[in-house]
């Protein structure tokens, strides 16, 4: 896991979608979400709840957040 993909994760929480988030940070929607896939897989839990409005985080998702702040 690489720092950029934890700022990612940690922005995407603040901003509640993965699309404004990947704005903010300079990336492209689909690259942050694969990293946010690749992420889930090499921790095998899924960290956000989806939703048609966006995204907030799973259990494991605020668990991981505090950690990382």
């Amino acid at each position: 896991v690489d720092l950029f993909t934890l700022k990612l994760f940690l922005s995407t929480i603040e901003e509640g979608q993965i699309g404004r988030a990947a704005f903010r940070e300079h990336v492209v929607p689909s690259a942050a979400t694969k990293r946010f896939q690749d992420l889930e897989d090499a921790i095998g839990m899924k960290l956000f709840d989806r939703t048609a409005r966006g995204v907030a985080p799973s259990q494991a998702g605020v668990i991981l957040a505090r950690h990382v702040r």
